[in-house]
This record gives structure tokens, sequence and C-alpha cells, in this order.
């Protein structure tokens, strides 16, 4: 199967790919689960096959529920269903035809070329060319998106989140020693975060007051830590503790306050990444896993998902109750060829449950838990029981090719008044 979401690869192997035939978006990527026999992918830029007509996401709709129960039935992980969600099964009306609430828009980590297409042409994808984009959901366009933060900082950004009031944005910076920082996303007040050390930050993420900041710290050993915004005070999380070769990454602050989510990957020994926690090649990760850590008591829970999932980019909803993760997180293992098959799956915090949605990269809920925002090739919306498909922009670009960069990871900014 021709693996073209990879494009870290082509930027260093140019492979011409003979022709092939994927199986086409969400519906075929349930049913996916059900065959017996994995898929290969060579060491190519890797992306989806094409994107879904407007007819087949009506027909989608429809069966995606029957899809998802026969995936969960064979697939021998589903195990007995999650605990109840927050929001009614079928969400009030959306003043947008996407789903989405108006007024909002979404903050998008992109990779490559410019998304307007201005650094066209050429044939290098630039994979270290790390950008942040705000767009329109209603006008999912390289025109309209507009970029966060030209050159600052110098090195680029990536592994972004944003407060629970939508007013401020926490990253880090694409160097070899990556540092955190934090904006309005007016475009106001950036300044670096102020973590002295010699070492590398990575993937900060807020707190549900805003007022604190988890990330990653690799100095010798590796582990979670907590950054008091107001006090400058940092605080090692001790039983997160691992050496450099099982780095906790895209830790999840709930939106209770009271545990931090977080996931490792184990990679070969011979496998060394290139910033941070983020991989090219053509050698996946042996296993994974997520981890949950109680912020009160400082106690570990491992949730029970399979290791071969290799799962990450874990995402709470708004009840603290349910977690969405995916098979394979984009964000670290998207240019790695020979993955298994990539899926999106929601499991209650206690472990129980575990189920196949539609999509393969970047699920996270709105806040009001009505729906989930996922990517594949372009961005979708779909109820919390993967149903009610709706892709964001009917004459929207396709986020995933050359001329306009890569987008894996995308995240909601709530209306603000």
């Amino acid at each position: 199967m021709t693996d073209d979401r990879s494009l870290e690869r082509a930027a260093r192997s140019f492979i011409e790919a003979g022709p092939t035939q994927a199986p086409e978006a969400a519906v075929e990527a349930a049913l996916l689960r059900i065959q017996t026999t994995s898929q290969e992918r060579d060491w190519f830029p890797w992306r989806l096959p094409p994107m879904l007509t407007p007819t087949r996401l009506v027909a989608l709709g429809v069966v995606g529920a029957a899809v998802l129960a026969v995936a969960a039935a064979l697939s021998g992980i589903g195990g007995p269903a999650p605990a109840p969600l927050p929001t009614a099964s079928t969400p009030p009306p959306s003043p947008m035809a996407n789903g989405l609430p108006a007024g909002g828009s979404i903050l998008v980590e992109h990779l490559g070329n410019a998304i307007d297409g201005s650094d066209m042409p050429t044939d290098d994808y630039h994979p270290d060319w790390r950008r942040l984009y705000v767009m329109d959901p209603a006008e999912m366009t390289g025109a309209a998106a507009v970029e966060f933060l030209p050159d600052q900082p110098i090195g680029g950004k990536t592994a972004a989140d944003i407060s629970s009031d939508g007013r401020r944005v926490v990253f880090q910076d694409w160097t070899p020693k990556p540092r955190l920082y934090e904006a309005n996303l007016d475009g106001t007040g950036f300044r670096e975060l102020p973590v002295e050390c010699d070492c590398e930050l990575l993937y900060p993420d807020y707190d549900p007051t805003g007022t604190k900041v988890v990330y990653v710290r690799v100095d010798g050993a590796s582990w979670l830590e907590i950054l008091d915004l107001s006090t400058g005070r940092t605080q090692r999380l001790e039983p997160t503790l691992g050496g450099i070769d099982e780095i906790p990454e895209q830790p999840a602050w709930s939106p209770d306050g009271r545990t931090i989510a977080f996931s490792r990957l184990t990679w070969p020994d011979s496998e060394e990444p290139v910033v941070g926690t983020v991989h090219y090649g053509d050698v996946p990760p042996s296993a994974g896993e997520v981890w949950l850590y109680d912020v009160a008591a400082g106690g570990m829970t491992r949730l029970p998902i399979p290791s071969e999932l290799l799962p990450g980019d874990v995402q709470w909803s708004p009840d603290s109750a349910t977690l969405l993760f995916a098979a394979g997180p984009a964000s670290t293992t998207g240019s790695v060829a020979n993955m298994p098959e990539n899926h999106i799956y929601r499991i209650s915090a206690d472990g129980s449950g575990q189920d196949l949605l539609p999509g393969w990269s970047s699920p996270s809920y709105l806040p009001d838990g009505s729906r989930i925002l996922y990517q594949h090739n372009e961005l979708f919306s779909m109820r919390p029981d993967g149903t009610d498909i709706r892709l964001l922009d009917q004459d929207g670009m396709d986020l995933s090719d050359l001329p306009q960069g890569f987008v894996y990871i995308a995240h909601w900014i709530p209306p603000t008044e």
C-alpha cells in the first residue's frame, strides 16, 4: 500500500510509488479492523485515499452505527460498552452544516510547505518546517488560513494546546532542545516559559484553570513536570520517571483536574527520534501504552489497551469519564512506514469498553461533548458514537499533500466574547 503520509521519508528518499488502490475513508477504516490481514506500508510519504463525496457521507451517517457494532464484535478488542457519555445521543441542532458551533475556529499543527501553496514550485517536502495556522471550519482553504505568529520563535512551532477559555495557546519549538512558549490567540503576549535547563521540554498541556502547564522533560532521564505559571515553580511527578527509552508523551490534563493521561511508545534501540519523540524512517515502535496519573494521590494506572495498537494522542471527554486515542499517533509516528493500521478508539477512564470509531488522526471532543473533531485527509466531525459524520467544508482543500503541506493534528478554538 502506498504510504504517502510519511512525507519526511520522501524528503530523504525519492522513490516513486507504483499504482495501488486503498480502501475508502471512514466506513472502510472501520471495516479494515475486521480483516485479519494487516496492510504493509512502504517508505513513501503517506496520505489516505480520496475523500468521501457528500452522498457517501450521508450514507455513512446511516450505516456508521452498524459498522461500529460489527467491528467491535469481530475485532476481539471491544469488551463492554464504555460508560455513558455526558451528552444526549442526539445533540441539539447546530447552526452550522458541519456540526460545529458558529463562531469557533481551528488551530492546526502543520508541517511542510506553506498551506497556501506559496512555497511552490518545489520537489522538497520540507518536513522540518513546522507552523501553526488558524482556519475557519466553514472555509478550509489555504487562501483563508492565517499563520499564527510567523517566525516566532525561530525554529518553528508544534505540539500545541489551547486553554479552556479559548484565549491562549502553549506550544514547543522544533529544535534539538525544544523550549516551551505561550501566547494569546490574538497574537499578543508571546513569551518563553521560564523553565531553565540544558534539556528537552516537550508536549505542554494546560490544566483546566489555565494556571499550570504539564509537560515532558528529558534530561538524562525523562518525566512529567508541572509549571505553575504564576510563581514559576516546577514539580517533578516522580511516578512518571523513566529512562530516555521510555519517554512519556503528549500529557493530557483531565477537565476535572484530577488526572493526567499520557502515552509511551517503545522503539528499537537503533531508532533515534528527530525532535522530541517524533520519528522518521521505516521501523515502527514495538509496543505502546497509556497511563493515568492521579494528581492528588500520585498513583499511576495503566489502561488495558492492547500494546500492539501503539496508542497515543490521548484526549479527554468534557466530563473526564472517557478518553479518545489514536492507534499509531500521527503526532509522533505519522512519518514511519510499516505501521499497523491507523484508527481512532474511545475507552472509558476506568478501563472498561473500547470502541472503534471512524477516522485515523487527531480525535478530540468539542467542549460540550456533542461531537468529535478528527482528521482523515480533510477535517471531519462526528457524534461521540461515530455516526453523523460531516465534512467541515465541502469545498475545502486536501490537507495532506506536497504543495500545501500536511495537517495531522487539529485543535478546536471555542467562540469567545
